[in-house]
């Protein structure tokens, strides 16, 4: 009888552990960290500029009031670590996202991201 008891709570602490990892994965929908806001104050009265992105996909959305329009990708990003970060310029505002794995860095130009080029200095 204690076997069957014990063997149950393996089998249940097991599935859970499992359930518990893939719900925290980064790949996973509900990840808690998943998505981050940038807030912009421009240098016009009461002016604001918003980005959502998603920390793993990269994907990124900016808005001026309460719509999101997305800021259009050249190309499918892999899954890693990235960061945006944004400043007013006057009555307008740049962003720029960083892969955080990759060194990879993109700037905000006309609602897309351009990829910055590496140099290598000799």
């Amino acid at each position: 009888m204690y076997k069957i008891i014990a063997l149950t709570l393996v089998l249940c602490t097991t599935s859970c552990a499992t359930n518990h990892q893939a719900a925290t994965s980064p790949t996973h929908p509900i990840h808690k960290e998943q998505f981050a806001l940038e807030l912009i104050a421009l240098n016009v009265q009461g002016q604001t500029r918003h980005i959502k992105y998603n920390r793993i996909t990269g994907e990124a959305w900016w808005s001026a009031d309460t719509s999101w329009a997305k800021i259009q990708d050249p190309e499918v990003l892999p899954h890693s670590v990235y960061e945006i970060q944004a400043v007013a310029t006057g009555d307008s505002w740049r962003a720029i996202r960083i892969d955080k794995i990759s060194g990879k860095a993109w700037k905000n130009h006309s609602g897309k991201w351009v990829a910055f080029t590496q140099q290598v200095e000799q």
